[in-house]
């Protein structure tokens, strides 16, 4: 790699926490010590996004950080090795043209497994029991006693087989749901009954009965679900989107809840986020709405994502090469 660092040196971190983001997000100097064990040749330097320090981006040979200013990076930090992201989403970095010539992008994709197994868990239920129309008929204090099926048989499409996509796959199985996915490259899996490529998407859908969007947000993906794609689907269809926004036509669904094609939704999600107030999705019938919390929790979030940041300094200082999660530049993932 030619980036060894002799045994003198020392790497500067920067790390840089976002003022507007949650405190589970936050790295402190306390969990930074907890995680990154002593022994590494490692200094790191806190900051805002707010006061960016540009003399320690100057030297700093490894930044991490979540919903960072690219430009910044690309104008101020040249000497960067690794670009951690704290999140597992880098659609907003894309494209890559602005980083460092000696830098590689990374995220935390499969930190999110666990609580996205059983978020994706409590959703098919929810779509299976028909939930979001008694929430819905409970606002227009409408009683309908009409009576759903059961889970087990429900036929479930997953678009991406990533790390949220396996945990899906795996809530699905576990409530005896057949399941099958399309991913960009077909590659056969043990974890679905059936892979096929997106350009297959259509001949899936027909047989879907929840589709599950679970895949990154790129320029392939951007609008892959419009009308004619819900359209597809069998009449009484679910679906619930733990991906990105956009991969979702907000103006397809609408129409497609309201004449009840889609029978229900399940949206952690959303093109504009926060949710605009005067969104018609709030007021959308059997739609449930939750604050992209589908995959994060209120503790522990951090130290996972700096255990993949862990290994790859040590990968860095030993010069060993072989980084985790490296984002492609062309893939965008």
């Amino acid at each position: 790699m030619g980036h060894r660092m002799e045994t003198h040196s020392e790497l500067l971190v920067y790390i840089e926490n976002r003022a507007d983001r949650e405190p589970a997000y936050a790295i402190t100097r306390e969990i930074w010590n907890k995680v990154i064990e002593a022994g590494l040749p490692v200094k790191a330097a806190f900051h805002m996004d707010t006061q960016p320090d540009f003399s320690d981006l100057g030297r700093a040979d490894v930044f991490v950080g979540s919903g960072f200013d690219t430009e910044r990076l690309r104008l101020h930090a040249p000497k960067l090795k690794i670009i951690h992201c704290t999140s597992a989403g880098v659609d907003r970095y894309l494209p890559l043209d602005w980083l460092p010539a000696t830098a590689c992008l990374t995220n935390s994709s499969g930190i999110h497994a666990d609580k996205a197994r059983e978020y994706a868990t409590m959703a098919l239920l929810m779509l299976a029991t028909r939930l979001p129309k008694h929430l819905s008929d409970q606002r227009a204090h409408r009683w309908d006693p009409s009576l759903s099926g059961v889970a087990v048989g429900l036929r479930v499409l997953l678009v991406g087989l990533g790390s949220i996509g396996s945990a899906v796959a795996d809530a699905a199985r576990i409530l005896r749901m057949p399941v099958e996915a399309v991913t960009r490259h077909g590659r056969t899996s043990t974890q679905v009954d059936r892979v096929g490529t997106i350009d297959h998407l259509h001949d899936f859908l027909a047989n879907t009965d929840i589709l599950v969007l679970c895949c990154p947000l790129t320029t392939e993906t951007h609008g892959l679900i419009d009308q004619k794609e819900l359209a597809s689907m069998p009449t009484g269809a679910g679906v619930i989107n733990m991906a990105r926004g956009p991969i979702l036509s907000t103006q397809a669904l609408l129409p497609a809840l309201s004449s009840g094609h889609i029978a229900g939704a399940v949206l952690d999600v959303f093109d504009t986020e926060p949710l605009p107030s005067d969104s018609a999705l709030w007021d959308a019938p059997n739609v449930i709405i939750t604050p992209h919390v589908s995959c994060d929790t209120p503790s522990g979030y951090t130290e996972r994502s700096l255990q993949i940041l862990k290994r790859n300094l040590a990968r860095l200082v030993n010069d060993t090469g072989g980084f985790e999660n490296v984002i492609c530049p062309v893939q965008g993932y």
